[in-house]
């Protein structure tokens, strides 16, 4: 969601929710009316659904928080024992997700 950050850094307004930013949904309609800075075109259909899907999973995470840490380390660790290349980043996962859960019981 790099490009959701970029928009943010540019001047769009948004509020954070925990490490995520939000942005209004009358702000994501009125960029997907103006031009792209890097093209000069209107929004790309990707860009706009990658602005939606971050709003929707981070609207999930905030409303449920422990569940879906825990859905998160639960995926993380079925990936570890199958897939040993992603070990590297995967384990680095595990330790943003615990630091999520330690965060969220007020640690």
């Amino acid at each position: 969601m790099q490009h959701v950050v970029d928009l943010c850094l540019r001047g769009v307004a948004y509020t954070m929710a925990g490490t995520h930013r939000r942005i209004l949904r009358t702000d994501a309609l009125a960029l997907s009316q103006r031009s792209a800075a890097n093209s000069g075109g209107p929004l790309t259909e990707d860009q706009l659904r990658s602005l939606w899907l971050h709003r929707a999973a981070a609207a999930h995470i905030t409303s449920a928080p422990a569940e879906s840490l825990a859905r998160a380390r639960e995926w993380v660790t079925s990936r570890l024992a199958s897939e040993p290349d992603g070990a590297r980043w995967l384990s680095q996962w595990l330790t943003i997700i615990d630091q999520g859960q330690k965060q969220s019981c007020g640690s």
